[in-house]
This record gives structure tokens, C-alpha cells and sequence, in this order.
């Protein structure tokens, strides 16, 4: 008994080591940073003590404003997995080419299951100029429902974009307009590689998203459209080139 026990044992041992084996020869990429639902990351960060992040925003090398991030359950988070994205930001003035003022904007995302567009609805504002940008849109809805005021007074509304319907871009509205995916990685900080998770957000398959979570959930640097970057900021010794390893 005691030799089938040990015999088995080995045997056992051998049939996983020869398949991390080849896992690592055949398939070094998923070896190294296996796939995993999105929602298991963004449950992490939701249910952190305190999910709310701050990062300061930079483009070119040049810190342009912040950005503040944090999440909402629903009240049947734990059977569904939806929550929402409470997104919102500051580019300071002179940040932007052509806009006078800072602009401040807001963004409520609703991801059913934790992964899947549910919706959203926001504002933008461009300070100094009484310029206000709101906007909503459902998840039945192929087009949003905007108004564009300044000065108090409506001068456009999402009425115009029915002659814009024929440009509208594949994927525009329904369940496809953000998709998710999540996976395994390395974040270089301070001279030192710390695991963590990638979490890639594509937003009409035009506008890509790249946010580095660490193994807690923290929300520590995110790669976003127009060459912008937004960084934790009391991570220090971070090389904005390497902060990401594919």
C-alpha cells in the first residue's frame, strides 16, 4: 500500500510539472499573465474599505489636471455583479489647445454583471465660459440625449445627430458599444517589478483604455486616449515606458 501510495504520488507529480511545462513552452503568454473576468478585478477594487482613487493627469511628460475614480454597488451587487463607474476630472486651464477656460466633466458608467454596457450619462464643463455639456444615454438607446448650453441658453441638442446617424461609428450604442477584458501583469515601480492586474476598456472598438490594478485592487496608473496617462501619485520611481509589460 505504501509503495502504490508513493507511486502514485510521483506519477502525479510528473503529469503536472510536465504540463506546466509545456504551458510554458507552448503558451508563454498565458503562462505568464493568465485571462481572467473583469468583474473579479473590479469586485477587488469595489469592495475596497475605500474605492475612491485620485490620480493626477499628465500628457507628454506634463501634469494637465486630475482625475478621480470610484464605483457604486447596486443594491443586488452580490447576486448580479452591476455597478456603476463614477468618473470625474479637472484639465487645468491652457491644458487644452482652442479652450479658454479648465474643464471639468463627470461620467456615470453602469456595467452589468461588472463587464457589460449598461448604460451612462455625464456633464462637461467649460469654466469661464458658461459652456455646459450634458449628456444620457440608455442602454436600448443607439443614440444618446444631449443638451449644449452656454451662457444659460440651449444652442444645440441631440437632434442634430439624426443627420449624423449614417457616421455614426460600428458599434455605436447596444451591448458592444464598451467591451472589457482582463488579465494578469507586471508593474514596474520604483525599479521593482509588483504583479497585478490589466484591465482593458474599449469604448466603440475606437477609444482604448489601460488601467493598472494592483493585487489589492488599487487603482494605480491608467493609459487613456490622446496620449494621456493618470498616475497615483504617491507612487514614486514609476518610468511611465515601462509601467505596463504585455
Amino acid at each position: 500500500m505504501m509503495w502504490r501510495a508513493i507511486t502514485c504520488t510521483v506519477f502525479a507529480f510528473w503529469v503536472v510539472m510536465f504540463s506546466l511545462l509545456v504551458r510554458a513552452t507552448y503558451y508563454p503568454e498565458e503562462s505568464r499573465f493568465a485571462q481572467l473576468p473583469p468583474r473579479t478585478v473590479l469586485r477587488m477594487f469595489i469592495d475596497q474599505a475605500n474605492n475612491a482613487s485620485t490620480l493626477h493627469l499628465y500628457r507628454d511628460g506634463l501634469k494637465v489636471g486630475h482625475l478621480f475614480l470610484s464605483a457604486h454597488r447596486t443594491v443586488d451587487y452580490l447576486e448580479s455583479g452591476d455597478c456603476t463607474l463614477l468618473v470625474s476630472g479637472l484639465m487645468e486651464k491652457g491644458a487644452l489647445q482652442d479652450v479658454e477656460g479648465a474643464v471639468a466633466w463627470r461620467l456615470n458608467l453602469q456595467l452589468l454583471g461588472g463587464e457589460r454596457w449598461g448604460g451612462a450619462n455625464g456633464q462637461l464643463r467649460i469654466q469661464d465660459s458658461g459652456t455646459v455639456f450634458d449628456f444620457n444615454w440608455p442602454h436600448d438607446q443607439h443614440l444618446p440625449a444631449f443638451t449644449l448650453r452656454k451662457a444659460g441658453e440651449v444652442v444645440a441638442d441631440d437632434k442634430l445627430l439624426q443627420t449624423m446617424i449614417p457616421e455614426m461609428p460600428p458599434g455605436a450604442g447596444g451591448d458592444d458599444m464598451v467591451k472589457l477584458k482582463a488579465r494578469e501583469g507586471v508593474m514596474q515601480l520604483a525599479g521593482q517589478k509588483r504583479r497585478g492586474y490589466v484591465v482593458e476598456f474599449s469604448v466603440m472598438e475606437q477609444y482604448h483604455i489601460k488601467a493598472f490594478f494592483t493585487e489589492a485592487g488599487e487603482l494605480a496608473y491608467a493609459e487613456l486616449p490622446g496620449n494621456y496617462r493618470a498616475l497615483e501619485p504617491v507612487i514614486h520611481g514609476l518610468i511611465p515606458e515601462e509601467t505596463v509589460q504585455e
